[in-house]
């Protein structure tokens, strides 16, 4: 009988993306905590809501995936812009695909207060690092959400609605009582921000109703429960959906 060969099969261990769960690390009560808490905001905000340019949504339907603007930026060759803030939204090549980058109009350095050892720049590098999503329904989401959606519902963007659950399953979430790339004064008083806006569930002080943003460091796994839509103008300064929902393995309606 023919000596047969053995070959031996290498495993190798697949590294846990920093922005999975599973990477975040804490003692047993630590733990218990933040899922405490994020099964608590996920039962009183059931859906969260991302807004981007209607032309991004080919390349996000393929990766099922959004990335932070730092990685678009760089991925682009524009990193220099990763510490300036946007006065408008730009548009990025990256592997001849071009990607819309949207403005930071809203974020004034005078309308916030930062720690002494942070600048202006400092802050606009940490939102840059972020991809940020609206709390709310799966109607719409609450205020400061739909308020951004209103700026910019006249270039007919995308939306991109995913089950609350299903995306903390995928994404380690940080929250925020503030929308952070739009500091206001309050009684004359410039808003903090600082590394202390963006927490993890545990530390989160207020109750879950409280969350303005939620946040995801580098990128974000999309589920397959995840659906998109085009919006525009509605009657009397509203917006409304200008097609139906559909899954992201679905392109788009054709513009009329």
């Amino acid at each position: 009988m023919p000596h047969r060969k053995r070959i031996q099969v290498r495993r190798v261990k697949m590294p846990i993306s920093p922005c999975h769960p599973s990477a975040f690390q804490g003692s047993e009560p630590t733990m218990r905590r933040l899922k405490e808490f994020e099964k608590k905001f996920a039962k009183s905000r059931p859906f969260v809501w991302h807004l981007t340019a209607g032309e991004n949504m080919r390349r996000i339907r393929r990766m099922k995936r959004l990335d932070c603007a730092t990685a678009i930026l760089t991925a682009g060759g524009r990193k220099k812009l990763v510490r300036q803030r946007r006065p408008c939204g730009c548009l990025v090549s990256i592997a001849g695909e071009s990607v819309h980058v949207r403005d930071q109009k809203p974020l004034h350095d005078n309308n916030m207060q930062l720690p002494d050892d942070w600048s202006f720049e400092d802050w606009v590098k940490r939102l840059n690092g972020f991809v940020f999503f609206w709390p709310g329904t799966c109607e719409c989401p609450k205020r400061s959400g739909n308020r951004h959606f209103m700026r910019y519902v006249c270039e007919r963007p995308a939306v991109i609605r995913v089950p609350t659950k299903d995306l903390f399953e995928k994404n380690q979430p940080l929250f925020s009582r503030y929308n952070s790339g739009s500091p206001h004064r309050s009684n004359g008083n410039p808003s903090p921000r600082g590394p202390a806006t963006f927490t993890f569930g545990d530390k989160f002080s207020c109750r879950p109703s409280r969350v303005v943003e939620v946040a995801f460091r580098k990128k974000v796994a999309l589920p397959d429960t995840s659906v998109w839509a085009t919006i525009r103008q509605g009657p009397k300064e509203k917006w409304k959906f200008a097609e139906e929902w559909r899954p992201l393995s679905q392109p788009g309606a054709k513009s009329k």
